[in-house]
């Protein structure tokens, strides 16, 4: 294992945690995601398909509807992107940090969720 190129990848996973997308999940970030699993996988040895998102979990939504004069629909038109459900999404990658957690759990984790701030009370007016 290239000890570098673990670090990197790892360091690109937990930035991709911090600024992970919100809400239904659109395929170049499940791209992204699954750009990382291939980069720990190859450095780890292990195999990370447990962790992949599916294909078929990837849809397209309805950007809009056609109806008819009297306002029955006719046809959704759907978007050209397709996107992944917001829990499927981080039941994965949820996954795969505590699976690579897992590996060293005699230190702080490395890798991991941030609970949300919340900003301190400010002073009535």
């Amino acid at each position: 294992m290239d000890n570098i190129k673990f670090r990197k990848a790892l360091g690109k996973l937990q930035a991709f945690i911090d600024y992970r997308p919100q809400g239904r999940v659109a395929e170049r970030d499940v791209i992204t995601y699954h750009s990382l699993l291939g980069d720990i996988a190859s450095e780890t040895g292990q195999n990370l398909d447990y962790f992949h998102i599916p294909d078929s979990e990837l849809t397209k939504r309805v950007a809009r509807e056609k109806v008819d004069d009297f306002g029955q629909l006719i046809e959704n038109i759907y978007t050209d992107s397709r996107y992944c459900d917001e829990s499927v999404f981080m039941t994965n990658l949820k996954g795969l940090v505590n699976f690579l957690n897992s590996f060293n759990e005699t230190q702080p984790r490395k890798i991991g969720f941030q609970p949300k701030q919340t900003p301190p009370n400010r002073p009535p007016k």
